[in-house]
């Protein structure tokens, strides 16, 4: 598996950097000319006032003593770190740095053969309060960063960075949100009166960094250089982040840790930070041998899978949009270099996408930020819908803040004839179906691990109430008895639907698990049961062809749909996620025969082309996607995992899982107890995996030259639950 990447000239920005992160932290670091190494520094929760996910800032370390020109830049993925290595002709010197994967701190070691002068200066570039004008009517690309967090009345106000000159042997600079838009943006919307029920997130979030080394002196408000030319220097660089009235005590705070994580030895450090990534290269793999696109698809899914663990730790789940590695690729239209389209909120469709491909690789710990987030939000978004609608249940919008409301543009003025609890933005406003995608991944999760404790305590708790809000919501019933789900959409894209096929197999298929598990209380499994009966069929027709043949041919996107705004094929949710259609069953041709007559193709962002072509077990079709999606990153960028922007932004996050998830469904699926190995993988690609499937199950192959070389299976009596599926593919592509 290819595991380490190299550059051999020097870079001149961002756009040239490697990431590298221990879940909460990160930093994209590049080799310039001279000497000159550079930090970005990007934190999961460092969320400004008006809900932007802010950089902390950055460093630029020159080496000097000499004439020092690049040699190379290597990132290690393995070990989560990067190294560069400079010379002057006579000497070299190499650079070490790496997030502790402990510790909130990023550490640099400088080695050289001869005794070198380091500088170190802060890079702060929030230096002035700046108002952003035009509210809901500002459609500029700098108002797109905010994304709707302005309501017309609260400006927005993008606050000035400070700097810390308490320490003389530290160099210390900070964020403070003096407000908030949590308390605007809940009266915007006729919460104000719930704010109780959630802790505003945003006021007084301070975060920030302090930069210190033994071998250094600070010179100024902003800069260290070496107390005296040596071999060696050691630098840390700590990363704290707090909700915090006291700025004095916030920088106390950071000061102390700065020192305590540089206080520990340097070498210790690292072998812990080294057993981390040992730990989480240990859970799966996947390695390819074949063509050039093998190897893309290779190192594509290792990058993504790494990615995945430099930003999936914080408290906050990872952004879609960039996670914490936003390279300023229009740093000549002066966006800055916080801007990410879309902003700060959280879009369902494209964030869930992470956390699948979290599943099969075992990565569980790293979806607890994305449970949570929709656990701290629960009472409040519960008490909503009592409010405003005087039923049970719980609403979570499809484009939501941290605390579940939608951002305040999607809310929209727009609102005659609405329910408060609606958003106004068409494209979301009756599209719920995400919450059942979540219930979803939610078991998934479950069937994966056996976590019982979160089966109850989580699963339960939320299913109940986001059923109950379809029940409640959907009263009206058909002829045959089943309820009618109108006003509602398919997706983004039919806005006017009814018994769209994303809601009807939605609650289908979680009804259908959540009954199978029968772990809810009794009362609970016989409401779903009755509820289960009252949920139509799938909607399918039947193009052209003799009268007399009554099989369903293809899955209608809703009974009736019409208002036709993006770019989805609903019906294939039938396949994926609600795995209601898949190679397995009886009714698989006709998923077949939807997939290759899907209205829009597209192998980038957050489409989901590939993992529903593994599903219905068609190697030459989901292949053809995980190749374009692995093979595609910024043209700006010489990274590979820097994806996008697409859709959304980069690096595009969702693009990434998509084809990581392909890839894992390709290779394993489960159903029920049975393990189903290789039932979309090409025959003429060699691999090595390890991938988990249900009943804390794992799962070793080795495939070589057309057959299976050795499988490991763990525990052992799961190989008999085992299925071989190349007999089983269908071929020929489209």
């Amino acid at each position: 598996m290819k595991n380490e990447f190299i550059f051999t000239t020097p870079g001149k920005s961002d756009v040239d950097s490697f990431p590298i992160g221990n879940g909460d932290i990160g930093a994209m670091v590049w080799g310039g000319p001279e000497g000159r190494i550079s930090i970005v520094i990007s934190k999961t929760d460092s969320f400004s006032s008006a809900l932007r996910l802010l950089k902390i800032g950055g460093v630029d370390l020159v080496i000097t003593g000499g004439s020092y020109r690049f040699v190379r830049q290597k990132l290690d993925i393995t070990n989560g770190h990067t190294s560069l290595e400079y010379s002057d002709g006579s000497s070299s010197t190499d650079i070490m740095i790496w997030v502790d994967a402990n510790s909130p701190c990023i550490r640099i070691r400088l080695t050289s053969d001869s005794k070198i002068n380091v500088t170190a200066a802060a890079k702060i570039w929030r230096t002035g309060d700046v108002r952003i004008e035009g509210g809901f009517a500002n459609r500029t690309p700098a108002y797109a960063d905010f994304f709707g967090q302005d309501n017309d009345t609260e400006p927005i106000i993008v606050y000035k960075d400070q700097v810390c000159t308490a320490y003389d042997d530290s160099v210390m600079w900070y964020h403070r949100n003096p407000d908030s838009h949590y308390l605007p943006s809940l009266r915007f919307q006729k919460l104000d009166d719930l704010s109780h029920l959630y802790k505003d997130p945003l006021k007084d979030r301070t975060f920030g960094a302090c930069l210190q080394s033994r071998e250094m002196n600070k010179v100024s408000e902003t800069e260290m250089e070496s107390i005296e030319m040596k071999e060696s220097h050691d630098i840390c660089i700590g990363v704290v982040t707090m909700i915090s009235q006291d700025e004095e005590a916030y920088c106390s705070t950071l000061h102390g840790i700065t020192a305590g994580c540089l206080s520990e030895d340097y070498s210790r450090a690292y072998e812990k930070h080294r057993a981390y990534w040992d730990e989480f290269n240990g859970k799966s793999y996947i390695r390819i041998k074949g063509d050039q696109k093998a190897g893309l698809v290779e190192s594509g899914y290792a990058i993504q899978r790494y990615m995945n663990a430099c930003g999936g730790r914080g408290e906050f789940p990872i952004k879609f949009n960039g996670s914490i590695f936003v390279p300023d690729i229009h740093g000549d239209e002066n966006l800055g270099p916080d801007y990410r389209r879309w902003g700060g909120g959280y879009w369902f469709q494209n964030t869930r996408l992470m956390y699948w491909s979290m599943l099969a690789s075992g990565d569980f710990d790293l979806m607890k930020p994305f449970f949570d987030m929709y656990e701290k939000a629960f009472e409040l978004m519960r008490a909503k819908v009592r409010k405003h609608f005087g039923f049970d249940g719980v609403l979570y919008h499809e484009t939501m803040s941290p605390w579940g409301t939608a951002r305040n543009l999607c809310y929209s003025l727009n609102r005659e004839g609405l329910n408060a609890a609606l958003a106004g933005n068409p494209y979301i406003r009756y599209y719920f179906s995400g919450m059942l995608e979540l219930l979803v991944v939610m078991i998934e999760y479950v069937r994966q691990t056996e976590d019982s404790e979160f089966e109850s305590r989580v699963l339960h708790k939320q299913a109940r109430e986001i059923i109950s809000f379809y029940k409640n919501l959907y009263t009206e019933k058909d002829k045959d008895g089943k309820i009618v789900i109108y006003p509602s959409q398919a997706l983004e894209t039919w806005q006017e639907a009814k018994n769209p096929v994303d809601a009807v197999a939605g609650l289908r298929y979680v009804l259908e698990e959540l009954l199978d598990m029968a772990t809810a209380g009794s009362q609970l499994l016989k409401e779903w049961r009755e509820f289960y009966e009252t949920i139509p069929e799938l909607h399918v027709f039947r193009p052209g062809g003799h009268p007399g043949n009554n099989k369903p041919c293809l899955i209608k996107p809703a009974e009736e749909y019409d208002r036709l705004a993006n770019v989805e094929n609903p019906e294939l949710y039938a396949v994926f996620p609600y795995r209601l259609v898949a190679f397995e069953k009886d009714n698989r041709n006709m998923g077949v025969d939807n997939y290759r007559r899907r209205a829009l193709r597209m192998n980038w962002g957050w489409t989901q082309d590939g993992i529903q072509a593994a599903v219905l077990g068609l190697p030459e079709e989901a292949r053809e996607v995980v190749c374009d999606k692995f093979s595609s990153w910024n043209d700006k960028c010489r990274f590979q995992g820097y994806w996008g922007p697409n859709f959304d932004w980069i690096s595009d996050q969702c693009h990434g899982a998509s084809a990581m998830t392909a890839l894992q469904k390709m290779l394993l699926q489960c159903k029920g107890d049975k393990i189903y190995l290789f039932p979309a993988w090409p025959s003429e690609w060699d691999v090595e995996f390890k991938l988990h499937a249900y009943g804390n199950t794992t799962v070793e192959c080795s495939y070589m030259e057309g057959k299976i070389k050795s499988l490991q299976v763990y525990p052992e009596e799961r190989s008999t639950d085992v299925v071989i599926c190349f007999d089983r593919q269908i071929h020929t592509l489209y």
